[in-house]
């Protein structure tokens, strides 16, 4: 019996620094800041890191190295890229048991540009391997699942799969979730055990379901928590993060940290939280533990290198 069955992506995070772009505002409404290189500059680079990335795999590390017993769904190819994956996944104790093998894609990989200045990202993502995760051929024996975002149309599957365990789920939806129909959306949310999202997607479910943007973020948590969820979690970034569960608001705020890149700070935060709330069903402790494992993430370079151990 596994602890918590984590399903969606892994790939290949290749990291690069640069100190040559410049942040400028934008008058596009859904862009509200460009980042910005020379047109036709070729640019040296001192430092370039390749390292295990994917919403699945780095929450089943964290979770890993918390002390659970973690396994992970997900799809990688037959290459090099994949070898080194599972290679690093097994050295960290998460169970491989349901992971797939594509013979036609490529494993997944983000191409992940870092400003050495600001901290601001850009992320390419070929998504790969990933687009053909198929629904596993034999049921999972966890305690808990976490789905996280899914890039494949008929994500749907995968989802009705997991509520067939009838087992408790942690949901982090990702674009293609927010994308699809909001019956669809709210037919999914209705059945989820604790539902994580940053402020502006929470914001943007909001505005979806009621068709209104003026809301307090106690408002937006109860709003959100109408729709089925037991405990509802905000991240806010430089705000901490906050959450309810129907009675009760809780609030942690962040660690001041020096930040030196960003990737994987949301999942840090996912395995943190729900490690410390499956041992002691405290979601304040819960909320600190995840800022806590969030921040050691942001202080280190890839989305694992920084996760807490037991």
């Amino acid at each position: 019996m596994f602890d918590v069955a984590c399903i969606g992506g892994i790939v290949q995070d290749i990291i690069l620094f640069t100190d040559k772009e410049k942040i400028v505002n934008s008058h596009d409404v859904l862009a509200k800041q460009l980042f910005c290189l020379e047109s036709g500059a070729k640019f040296y680079l001192k430092e370039c890191y390749f390292t295990p990335g994917g919403g699945a795999a780095n929450i089943a590390v964290g979770l890993s190295r918390l002390g659970l017993k973690a396994t992970i769904v997900g799809r990688v190819g037959n290459d090099e890229f994949a070898k080194d994956i599972l290679k690093q996944l097994k050295k960290q104790k998460v169970d491989l048991s349901f992971v797939q093998k594509d013979e036609t894609q490529k494993t997944g990989f983000s191409f992940i540009l870092s400003s050495k200045q600001t901290g601001e990202q850009i992320i390419f993502s070929f998504r790969g391997a990933n687009n053909n995760l198929k629904v596993p051929s034999k049921g999972i024996k966890a305690k808990w699942f976490v789905v996280s975002s899914l890039s494949f149309s008929n994500w749907q599957k995968i989802f009705n799969f997991v509520l067939r365990q009838k087992k408790p789920i942690l949901w982090n939806p990702g674009f293609v979730q927010f994308s699809s129909d909001l019956p669809i959306f709210l037919k999914f949310i209705d059945k989820v055990q604790i539902f994580v999202v940053n402020e502006d997607e929470a914001r943007e479910i909001v505005f979806r379901t009621t068709k209104r943007k003026n809301f307090s973020i106690k408002e937006v948590l109860k709003i959100i928590n109408s729709l089925g969820p037991n405990i509802v979690v905000i991240t806010q970034g430089c705000k901490g993060a906050r959450a309810f569960d129907g009675r009760n608001f809780y609030h942690c705020p962040a660690k001041k940290i020096k930040v030196v890149q960003s990737t994987g700070a949301g999942d840090a935060f996912i395995s943190g939280f729900l490690a410390e709330y499956i041992k002691k069903a405290c979601i304040y402790g819960a909320l600190e533990k995840g800022i806590v494992n969030s921040g050691a993430v942001l202080s280190k370079i890839g989305a694992q290198n920084g996760l807490l151990k037991k």
